[in-house]
């Protein structure tokens, strides 16, 4: 029987890629359940030189294959449909089908110990396909080591986005599977201070529920952090005299209600599960917080009020908790920091940002759930 990769001389399995470079999204599925579809349309090297119908076939070696993963151990001792052994072979039949035939290429090589065979440069479409079939037969501990070196090239081509987008979702998905924390948490950040309620990723880009979850779950705490804490100031400039003075106060007042009316500002209760600032997001929020237009006034510095001066308040605010580093184009006024007010939302909002607004840890997350071959 011809085949189109030898990746052990002496292999005793035959692995046939059936159908590759299908055309259609990402996705995957658990491997104890029928595999549909889990490739991308291409355009690489493999797919110009594979027709989509044609079938790939690939010697390798049943002891790597056990060894590096869980599932190719079921196939090849548990008897599944995929792993079998034709009376006139001597050989063991392994099936596959729709992976992306340059990435699977990549990944028996990886397998075999064929490194010095390996790119050490591909594209994020190339290594989003790479971690569909990392994901999917359970084969994550070989990469770590050469991945850093295709990350690295991939980052100095393509920038990790401050915005959202399908780039985005696919960094997300790539540092998931193939543990890369620092990306992880320098992505999931954007999504939480970018994303709107019921964010969700690209459409069949596999990226866990709980990661989701956790994402719309941190933003929602951060706004509910900020509407709590923009009563107390609401509160406190409504019933005495928190800022300067009395006009001080009530110039303070005005503005934070003008300002909360503009990012759709209700009362804040803990039993509803609408967002209390409507679809703004994070950073729509904050944006707004931090532009305020800071009113200006004079007050008198003779008893008959012949002369006047510009008010200054004492307290300053810290205006770079504003600055969130996620190109957020946040231009305060140029008097801002010179506000009680501002002084006031500076300092709430330092403790909402270290604490709601950083990006998810990799370590929370159970990266390869323990695999269980079906019965």
């Amino acid at each position: 029987m011809p085949r189109d990769y030898t990746m052990a001389p002496s292999g005793d399995v035959i692995i046939t890629l059936r159908n590759p470079n299908v055309p259609l999204d990402v996705g995957v599925e658990s491997p104890s359940q029928p595999k549909k579809s889990e490739s991308e349309s291409g355009g690489n090297q493999a797919n110009n030189d594979t027709s989509q119908n044609k079938s790939i076939t690939y010697l390798v070696s049943s002891q790597h294959l056990i060894l590096a993963s869980p599932v190719f151990k079921a196939m090849l001792t548990g008897g599944w449909a995929e792993g079998n052994k034709k009376p006139e072979s001597t050989v063991l039949h392994v099936d596959a089908e729709d992976w992306d035939a340059e990435a699977f290429t990549i990944a028996m090589k990886v397998l075999h110990g064929h490194c010095h065979q390996v790119p050490c440069k591909v594209s994020l479409e190339l290594l989003g396909k790479l971690a569909l079939i990392v994901d999917y037969y359970h084969i994550k501990e070989p990469f770590p080591f050469i991945y850093k070196e295709w990350i690295s090239h991939v980052k100095t081509r393509l920038p990790v986005p401050n915005d959202l987008g399908r780039t985005l979702d696919l960094f997300m998905w790539v540092s998931f599977v193939l543990d890369d924390p620092v990306t992880f948490s320098q992505v999931t950040r954007v999504a939480i201070l970018k994303g709107k309620e019921g964010w969700k990723p690209s459409e069949n880009i596999p990226i866990l529920q709980c990661v989701i979850d956790k994402i719309n779950q941190k933003r929602r705490n951060a706004m509910g952090s900020i509407a709590t804490e923009l009563h107390r100031p609401r509160t406190r400039y409504s019933e005495e005299c928190a800022g300067c003075n009395f006009a001080c106060s009530v110039m303070q007042l005005g503005l934070l209600i003008r300002s909360l009316h503009q990012i759709k500002f209700w009362d804040h209760r803990t039993d509803s599960s609408e967002s209390p600032f409507g679809n703004n997001s994070l950073i729509e929020v904050i944006k707004i917080l931090a532009e305020m237009v800071m009113p200006v006034w004079s007050v008198p510095t003779t008893a008959y009020g012949s002369a006047s001066k510009r008010h200054v308040c004492t307290r300053q605010a810290d205006m770079a908790v504003f600055k969130l580093g996620v190109r957020e184009d946040i231009k305060p006024q140029d008097n801002a920091a010179g506000s009680c007010l501002m002084a006031d939302i500076s300092d709430f909002l330092k403790g909402v940002k270290d604490t709601t607004m950083t990006g998810l840890r990799l370590g929370d997350y159970v990266k390869e759930a323990d695999f269980k071959a079906p019965k």
